[in-house]
């Protein structure tokens, strides 16, 4: 995910993580501990690269994290009907519309619908 919210750091677009089921099997402290910033490696150019490259630095960037506590409060609101799993991912773009929601998707997939949701602003 890092490298998504890179990709758009400088478009009106922000990454937001919901923790849930906490203790199953993570606690807060072990998600926060492992997963409280997200590291990436890239040239001068932007391109992405591995660590130890010549002309390849790190940039770390922290998500915004949500817990909605005991309650399914979140799965309530982006549930499709049908659907008893938790999506893993939601677009919703500036007017706060769901735009796309996803059980599965790759980086592209899910490239494609941000830029979709930012190009109709």
């Amino acid at each position: 995910m890092a490298s998504i919210e890179k990709r758009f750091e400088d478009e009106e677009f922000v990454l937001v993580t919901n923790i849930d089921d906490l203790g199953q099997p993570l606690t807060c402290q072990d998600w926060g501990e492992g997963y409280s910033q997200y590291t990436f490696f890239e040239n001068s150019e932007g391109q992405d690269c591995n660590q130890g490259d010549e002309g390849c630095n790190s940039t770390t960037v922290s998500p915004i994290v949500v817990d909605d506590g005991s309650g399914a409060d979140l799965f309530s609101l982006f549930r499709e009907s049908s659907s008893t799993s938790y999506p893993i991912l939601a677009v919703i773009d500036h007017q706060m519309v769901v735009r796309k929601l996803f059980s599965s998707c790759n980086e592209s997939q899910l490239v494609y619908y941000i830029q979709q949701a930012l190009d109709d602003m």
